[in-house]
């Protein structure tokens, strides 16, 4: 499903996507609703019953679409704009090119949203671990609903509208979201019910601030030698060890799984872990508390600290697993869904 070149339709399409995106910003679209930081609430909803309550999420993309070959859901970062993520998905499948792909972004609000919609979900930070969603405000009294479960039932309605056709589903993200795809593969019973049916996963992280890891174990490169740290490195961060960092005090969607299970999900599924080389900065959007800073002091040491501890624990380097370390690039979301081996491995074959 991989084509080098970039088609004059691409072009097009990109560019009347662009147009839409400057005309919802204007407040001439139907995207006219804004939080702080003006990002835009997504134009359409995802609607469902949740204990028999109708509740909705925001989205872009085309969740209805019919004789869709492949499914890409992308997973917003910390600035929670889904139009943004939504260009990048629409680009990576025209390059990809091949069968049809659907393209949706979905919209994971917090509580600093501004004039939400009653039974429109929204959750605190949690929401990149599969955490429930919030019963306050306008929504006081819904039922709370977990991230992971709002993204499975968005799988299963794209699957049933294209049981004949639907081979591969692509989840990815950058920063943020990246946090949220590696939990997601760690956690999901979506690819285990649907695997057998045909259907391809790809997990797609890029540049997330930390790492779920696996055991207690954690790491430092000296020199380019990757060595444990003692205990006595690490006595001081009671939590370095909770999740999002670890598997301790799992809340949300995950919080009654078993360790072995998540850890046989993470090594053996599909992943294709991104890093920028260049992602050596300290900026504002780095997790600087104890747990993240014991997994390395920038991304892409973070990266490849992680990378080791998988493959200590597979025994060996993870089969199903692909890293990619882009020369020239930082933390740029546009660098990395644009870059050609990157959706290369996207849309590759498991």
């Amino acid at each position: 499903m991989f084509s080098g070149n970039f088609s004059s339709a691409a072009f097009l399409r990109l560019f009347l996507f662009a147009v839409f995106v400057l005309f919802t910003a204007s407040g001439c679209g139907e995207m006219k609703k804004l939080y702080s930081g003006n990002i835009p609430i997504a134009g359409e909803r995802f609607v469902f019953k949740a204990d028999n309550i109708e509740v909705s999420i925001p989205y872009e993309g085309d969740i209805k679409a019919e004789n869709a070959e492949a499914l890409l859901i992308m997973i917003h970062d910390d600035s929670l704009n889904p139009v943004s993520f939504m260009s990048k998905g629409l680009y990576a499948a025209d390059v990809a090119g091949g069968g049809k792909t659907a393209v949706i972004a979905p919209q994971f609000l917090e509580r600093r949203v501004a004039g939400r919609e009653k039974g429109m979900l929204f959750w605190d930070r949690r929401w990149r671990g599969g955490g429930y969603s919030l019963s306050s405000g306008l929504n006081k009294g819904y039922p709370s609903v977990s991230s992971f479960a709002v993204l499975e039932r968005i799988i299963n309605d794209v699957y049933r509208r294209n049981k004949g056709s639907l081979k591969k589903v692509i989840i990815a993200g950058h920063g943020g979201g990246a946090q949220f795809v590696i939990q997601f593969a760690a956690m999901n019973s979506t690819e285990s019910r649907l695997a057998p049916r045909g259907v391809e996963f790809t997990y797609v992280a890029a540049n997330p601030s930390s790492y779920l890891y696996l055991n207690k174990e954690r790491f430092r490169d000296e020199n380019g030698r990757i060595t444990p740290l003692s205990q006595s490195q690490i006595t001081g961060c009671f939590s370095y060890n909770s999740y999002k960092y670890g598997l301790d005090s799992i809340y949300g969607y995950g919080s009654s799984m078993q360790s072995p299970d998540i850890k046989n999900n993470l090594l053996h599924r599909h992943m294709v872990f991104v890093v920028g080389r260049q992602n050596v900065g300290r900026s504002l959007s780095l997790d600087n508390s104890c747990g993240a800073e014991l997994q390395g002091k920038n991304r892409i040491e973070r990266a490849l600290l992680y990378k080791h501890h998988l493959e200590k624990i597979n025994g060996g380097a993870c089969l199903s697993h692909t890293w990619l370390i882009l020369d020239r690039t930082g933390h740029n979301p546009d660098a990395v869904f644009s870059n050609h081996d990157v959706i290369h491995a996207m849309f590759a074959d498991n």
